[in-house]
């Protein structure tokens, strides 16, 4: 042999192997030159298959529960379990969709960074104002940079949003003022606001910065459950985790268990 080349690469003369580490399907081309000028050539495949299961979304469950009829500004929730083998780990996102194309006029929750291997997440979407069905939900998981979509998943639903379903107005904020700062310890926090008629209860929910990542309020990351309650008055009293920002808002249930629509987040603040 005068020389040996594969896919154009010379080979050491007296070197036997050569190794390749293909990362997708590659065929080779191995030539041969022979001394007396002829040449031998023989190509060769090297199929790589893709591991299965590399990312997955399993367990879905929806609150409420697909088929229903809700208020724009209405959170529907979605838990599910993942899998991925992704090791820098995933952004997970559960998207509304209508007629084939994201929902118009939706709001919905961040993702967290996910750590590799088997996990559970959550989210919620919502339509804020107009007459919308959203028909499926879309998981999508992308890589830490977000700069590859690792996996795409849809899920069949039927939510009917309008505004005013329920016939009920968002209620009005009384206290503590947007922007409120306090230094007292107990951190209690006594929350007020006006009556919503028609109302037989209200939801209120109490979010928190820093306290699930760092940097973000929990909401931002898919988290609604620092803290929420239901009360059927038009007020609510809580201690606060800490010295940080918090911020809070409040939304009626009729007695038909139709959400209102959600009052503006008001924030607050404790410096100890």
């Amino acid at each position: 042999m005068q020389q040996a080349d594969l896919n154009g690469e010379g080979i050491e003369i007296g070197q036997s192997q050569k190794e390749v580490c293909p990362t997708t399907s590659t065929s080779y081309k191995w030539r041969i030159i022979k001394r007396d000028g002829s040449q031998e050539e023989k190509t060769v495949t090297v199929a790589v298959i893709p591991k299965p299961d590399m990312h997955s979304i399993s367990n879905v469950t929806l609150d409420p529960p697909s088929p229903a009829s809700l208020n724009t500004g209405q959170d529907v929730r979605v838990a599910f379990k993942y899998s991925t083998t992704e090791a820098g780990g995933v952004y997970i996102w559960a998207r509304p969709v209508a007629n084939g194309v994201p929902a118009p006029d939706y709001a919905a929750s961040g993702s967290p960074l996910y750590p590799a291997g088997e996990g559970n997440g959550s989210g919620t979407f919502s339509i804020e104002s107009g007459a919308v069905t959203v028909d499926q939900i879309r998981f999508q998981i992308w890589n830490a940079d977000k700069s590859q979509l690792l996996y795409e998943f849809f899920v069949p639903v039927s939510y009917t949003f309008s505004e005013g379903a329920a016939g009920l107005t968002a209620p009005t904020q009384i206290s503590p003022a947007d922007g409120s700062v306090f230094d007292h310890f107990p951190r209690t926090t006594r929350l007020r606001w006006s009556a919503v008629p028609g109302a037989a209860k209200y939801v209120v929910q109490i979010d928190c910065y820093h306290c699930c990542e760092a940097g973000k309020w929990c909401t931002d990351v898919g988290r609604t459950d620092y803290g929420q309650d239901e009360v059927t008055k038009t007020e609510y009293t809580f201690d606060f985790v800490g010295a940080q920002p918090g911020r809070w808002r409040v939304w009626a249930i009729g007695a038909d268990g139709q959400e209102g629509p959600k009052s503006d987040w008001w924030e607050f603040r404790y410096t100890s």
